[in-house]
């Protein structure tokens, strides 16, 4: 199991579910919120790698500076899911 930690913040359900099954499924440690008020919360107690977010739901200044953002309907496409995430986090090491 890797050890960087994901957010998930996506305002819409269905959206917010499928992106946390397919990172989960890769291995990543995930949590997901749907709102701004549970991703205030979680992002004072919690630091994370990547946040993955719909447009309701931009972390703006609330995550740290070493977070990568990635808007969820860039993942849409399950062809590239998994390599864009893995090259995100890959870069995040650097």
């Amino acid at each position: 199991m890797n050890r960087q930690q994901i957010l998930v913040a996506c305002h819409d359900a269905v959206l917010r579910q499928e992106t946390f099954d397919r990172i989960g499924a890769l291995g990543y440690r995930v949590d997901a919120v749907g709102d701004r008020e549970a991703l205030s919360k979680r992002l004072e107690k919690e630091t994370y790698d990547l946040i993955v977010h719909d447009e309701p739901l931009s972390p703006g200044d609330h995550c740290s500076s070493g977070a990568i953002l990635v808007e969820a309907q860039l993942l849409a496409d399950g062809a590239v899911f998994e390599e864009r995430v893995g090259m995100e986090l890959a870069g995040a090491g650097d």
